[in-house]
């Protein structure tokens, strides 16, 4: 039997509650985005899909980069941003520290430790096989990652690559 942690959040001066779960929910389908019919049958061709992905989640107003964009979105951006097809989050931890940051969400919260669901097959896996994974990303797609995800370098303390600190 697979048990799922369901909290309710509550405003310490407000006392305004806030119900979640980690229940895996449907998502809603948006029109593919302009980068994913990019092929990449060529290195130079997975390099321009990978660019005009960038494009995209870059873009301002932001464009539709479809559910896979909005899981890669900078993570520390998505407490301030809300959307419609998305739900708001009211908290962000680590995925390398995944447990231990739902606990202190959990005990910030007063609610009992989360239970995280395991990963599906289809969670579980790697894209390093992916002919779109192959492109070498090079300085100039890295310095744009790391503009791109600026916040989250700083607000998890991640180190930024060489070719960044120039």
């Amino acid at each position: 039997m697979e048990m799922y942690s369901d909290f309710r959040l509550t405003h310490p001066h407000t006392n305004a509650t806030h119900d979640t779960s980690l229940r895996r929910r449907p998502t809603l389908r948006a029109p593919e985005p302009a980068w994913r019919r990019v092929t990449c049958e060529t290195t130079e061709k997975a390099r321009q899909r990978f660019s005009a992905y960038l494009d995209a989640l870059q873009a301002r107003p932001r464009q539709d980069v479809g559910g896979i964009g909005y899981h890669a979105y900078p993570q520390a951006m998505k407490v301030n941003i809300v959307t419609r097809a998305a739900p708001r989050f009211d908290a962000i931890v680590k995925l390398e520290e995944l447990s231990p940051g739902l606990e202190r969400v959990g005990a910030l919260a007063g609610t009992p430790p989360v239970v995280v669901p395991p990963p599906t097959k289809t969670e579980a896996h790697s894209n390093d096989r992916l002919a779109c994974a192959r492109f070498g990303i090079g300085a100039e797609l890295t310095r744009r990652l790391c503009k791109l995800y600026a916040v989250d370098f700083e607000c998890f303390g991640y180190e930024l690559p060489e070719v960044c600190r120039r």
